[in-house]
């Protein structure tokens, strides 16, 4: 999927450069269920998983994570 292929290739790209932010669109869904909306409401837990997860990866980095979760 091209997330998990943009998330495992952008920071080697911004370690060589010395510089770069990742801005992440998520949704209020990766903290809350919807009736009816499963495989949505799994797909926005994955994002907020990923930068979780980056923001580990990243915190002895320079690098700029922002996560925008927005209210559906």
């Amino acid at each position: 999927d091209a997330k998990s292929l943009i998330m495992s290739q952008l920071p080697p790209f911004m370690e060589d450069n010395n510089n770069g932010h990742i801005i992440i669109t998520s949704s209020i869904a990766g903290h809350l269920s919807y009736p009816n909306m499963g495989v949505y409401n799994a797909s926005k837990h994955a994002v907020l998983s990923i930068a979780e997860t980056l923001c580990y990866e990243l915190q002895e980095t320079t690098y700029l994570l922002w996560l925008d979760q927005a209210i559906d």
